[in-house]
């Protein structure tokens, strides 16, 4: 695959580009496999795109699975097998983008994050009795 084939490697992309580049894509594809939690993976599902992620990272792969917002690959005859599934289906492409926009709308909030945070800092650094 390649840019005849619609694929752009961007590499790294500034955060005031970043917002167009989401924009105007159609999938997001996040192909290392080291990632851990992959906050571009959680900015491109908040945009509606369906992810297309390594296998071989075991977060992102349970994120897909549980967001239900991707796809995932082996290597590379699999990840260009996938990729034209996904160009070759708007339709598909928009529900898993739904359900990636959902799934981080449900996981990823304050008021999720607020007390899961708060318990954090008092088993690391109990209040002192006054």
């Amino acid at each position: 695959l390649s840019a005849k084939d619609g694929i752009l490697p961007l590499g790294y992309v500034a955060d005031d580009e970043r917002a167009d580049a989401y924009a105007g894509a159609d999938v997001f594809v996040q192909p290392s496999a080291l990632e851990s939690l992959s906050l571009v993976l959680l900015e491109a599902w908040q945009y509606g795109l369906p992810a297309l992620v390594n296998q071989r990272s075991a977060v992102l792969l349970d994120h897909v699975r549980q967001a239900q917002g991707g796809l995932y690959f082996a290597d590379a005859d699999d990840f260009g097998a996938i990729a034209r599934y996904l160009i070759a289906r708007p339709d598909e492409r928009r529900r898993l983008g739904v359900n990636g926009a959902t799934y981080v709308a449900r996981q990823y909030t304050w008021e999720r994050f607020d007390p899961i945070w708060d318990a954090a800092i008092e088993a690391v650094a109990p209040r002192r009795s006054q």
